[in-house]
Order: C-alpha cells, then sequence, then structure tokens
C-alpha cells in the first residue's frame, strides 16, 4: 500500500510492505531509507473503506463553547432567527432576534437543550452526492460562531420523507435520521415561543386574612 498525503504543494508518502513475525507490517517514508513497523491497529485502520473516515458530526461546536447562532427555515414555521450569548455576573444570557425584529430574551433551559438537539445532529450513512437530497433549498441552514473566533455552517435537506446532512466545504453528504431532525425543529419552536403571560390571580381572602 502507498499512502500520499499533501497540503498545498508539499506532501509526504508512506509504503506499507509486508509483516514481521508479530504480524506488524513494515513501513518506510518514501524520502528516507529507514525501515520501521506500524501498529497493528493503525494497519487495519489503514484498510477502511473511505466512508469510515468522514466526520459523522455535523457540528464541531459544542454547546458550551457557542457564542452567536443563526438559523434559516425554509417550509412551515419559515424564518431566521439570530441568537447571540452575553455574560453578565458571570452567568451566560441568551437573546433572540427576528429577521427585521426586536431583540428578546431566550430561556436558558430551553436554549441549552436547543444547542443540545443541534449538537446531536449526525450523519448515519453517507450518500452518493448525485442522489437527491434537497440541499440545494435546504429545510434549515444553521450558522454557528464558537470558541471566540471559529465559524461553521451545516445544512440539512429533506427528499423523498429523508433527511440529509451537510457541512459548508466539505463533500461528504450523509442521512440524517429523522428523530433528530424533528427534535432539533421542536426544539427550535420551543426557543422561540413567548415565555406565558405572568399570573393575574389574585390571594385567597382568607389566606389575606391569616
Amino acid at each position: 500500500m502507498q499512502i500520499t498525503v499533501g497540503a498545498d504543494s508539499n506532501q509526504a508518502t508512506t509504503e506499507i510492505g509486508g509483516t514481521n513475525p508479530e504480524g506488524q507490517h513494515y513501513a518506510r517514508d518514501k524520502a528516507r531509507s529507514m525501515v520501521f513497523t506500524l501498529d497493528t491497529t493503525l494497519a487495519d485502520d489503514l484498510t477502511k473503506g473511505f466512508d469510515e473516515y468522514y466526520k459523522k458530526d455535523l457540528f464541531d461546536s459544542r454547546p458550551f463553547s457557542t457564542d452567536r447562532l443563526t438559523i434559516r427555515r425554509t417550509g412551515e414555521g419559515a424564518g431566521s432567527w439570530s441568537f447571540a450569548k452575553a455574560s453578565k455576573d458571570g452567568v451566560d444570557t441568551w437573546s433572540v432576534t427576528p429577521e427585521g425584529g426586536q431583540a428578546a430574551e431566550v430561556d436558558r433551559t430551553k436554549m441549552d437543550d436547543l444547542l443540545s438537539k443541534l449538537s446531536a445532529l449526525r450523519v448515519a450513512t453517507f450518500v452518493d452526492r448525485s442522489r437527491r437530497t434537497g440541499l440545494d433549498a435546504p429545510l434549515l441552514t444553521v450558522s454557528v460562531s464558537y470558541d471566540s473566533g471559529k465559524f461553521e455552517r451545516v445544512r440539512i435537506g429533506r427528499a423523498d420523507a429523508a433527511y440529509f446532512g451537510s457541512r459548508e466545504g466539505e463533500q461528504p453528504v450523509g442521512e440524517v435520521t429523522a428523530d433528530e431532525v424533528n427534535a432539533a425543529i421542536a426544539s427550535l419552536d420551543a426557543a422561540l415561543a413567548p415565555p406565558p403571560p405572568p399570573s393575574t390571580a389574585t390571594p385567597d381572602a382568607d389566606a389575606t386574612k391569616k
């Protein structure tokens, strides 16, 4: 086996040959004469199919590392919302601003649940890019700023009652389970729901006398 890894104009090639009595493969850097042995688990990893190397998590960000979040939704419940985190007296708070609207505070528990549901989105099976995925007109487009400067954008499409996801700037496209997508959408709806009005109930007369 020969493996070539490149970055810009630089590349390195590793050649892998037969095995020693312990079952370890001999290998060498093509640019050097020294021969070494590989750990057996590494040699096994190199025989896997390409799909097994692709990252299945759609998001690198995690709830605790997310600073800003923009979600654009099409179809039922269509809209665009920007969520922003702020810290006051060591406590994180979140606000949401609908496109063209005013900012409002978001319930922290509901926001945590939304971030958790988005982080849970994973590819179940990678598919051929020629397959119809609905990603040309995505159901959800989620843009995340995290770790004080990092950025990622994920798109979720729907076609033939199946959901598909992809990361901007990366080629793999994969099918995502309907349960995970529906849970994320339900969590978004909950985070956007206005808080219940304050109670207007009057104290019980007998209790007041006491």
